[in-house]
């Protein structure tokens, strides 16, 4: 949204018939501001890209385990009939 808002400024200035003013001075380019924008974001995209780079390099050097259930080691739950005296004296202890 404002990249579009930006690029409308631009073209209406552009548009636009340029103010006279006594000295003449040279109004500065709004595409300037543009260029040097759109040349901050492909530096900023060029480093993303070295990063994710370095990052798939460091995962093939430091791999994680892989979980237990993608191993194909499969643990069965063990159940027990309980009732709530036998809790009552195992967490009473000894």
């Amino acid at each position: 949204m404002v990249m579009a808002a930006t690029l409308m400024q631009i073209k209406s200035k552009m548009l636009l018939p340029a103010e006279e003013t006594p000295a003449q001075e040279e109004q500065e380019d709004p595409r300037e501001e543009l260029v040097r924008r759109l040349l901050e974001y492909e530096k900023f995209k060029e480093i993303a890209e070295t990063l994710r780079q370095k990052e798939t390099e460091q995962a093939d050097i430091f791999k994680r385990p892989s979980p237990i259930w993608k191993r194909g080691v499969v643990r069965k739950d063990e159940y027990f009939e309980a009732s709530i005296f036998d809790l009552i004296n195992a967490f009473q202890g000894p």
